[in-house]
């Protein structure tokens, strides 16, 4: 009997010190997720920034090589169109703001969605309070975050 009281008593404390371990685990995992939503944020926050500035270069840091976007128009561009489209003076954004953002990550693959209104203009047409719903999925390559895919659509309301 006194042989089983240490039996237990001994796997009574692996198993606690296991489940602390776990716990332990558990923390830095979340506190690990929250730093990658956190960074992708920044990263829709920079992009939103280049897209008011003109910024390609920056905008070049975000997309992968291999990146697709399909615009709110049912276009669809390359890494190369999209930087050549924001050199472009065919569209200025003057106002872009996102919201609803919302970051789920699956190893390194993050996909990212939120509601943007834009203001600016196209083809020297004004447009404001453009909404629009967004969809952007991210690899994680080399410790850097990249955007494979893009989609952008035109809230219901604004539909024509």
């Amino acid at each position: 009997e006194v042989q089983m009281r240490r039996v237990l008593g001994f796997t009574l404390a692996v198993s606690l010190l296991c489940l602390a371990q776990h716990g332990v685990s558990v923390r830095a995992t979340a506190l690990q997720q929250g730093k990658v939503e956190q960074e992708l944020m920044q990263i829709e926050r920079d992009w939103c920034a280049a897209t008011v500035k003109k910024d390609a270069a920056m905008l070049g840091r975000i997309l992968a090589d291999e990146y697709t976007g399909v615009g709110h128009r049912g276009t669809t561009a390359t890494k190369a169109q999209e930087l050549a489209y924001f050199k472009s003076a065919e569209s200025a954004v003057a106002s872009c703001l996102d919201a609803n953002v919302k970051v789920r990550i699956y190893g390194d693959v993050a996909v990212v969605t939120g509601t943007g209104n834009r203001s600016g203009t196209y083809k020297g047409v004004p447009f404001k309070d453009r909404q629009i719903l967004w969809t952007d999925t991210f690899v994680r390559r080399d410790g850097r975050w990249l955007c494979v895919a893009s989609q952008g659509t035109l809230v219901a309301a604004q539909q024509k």
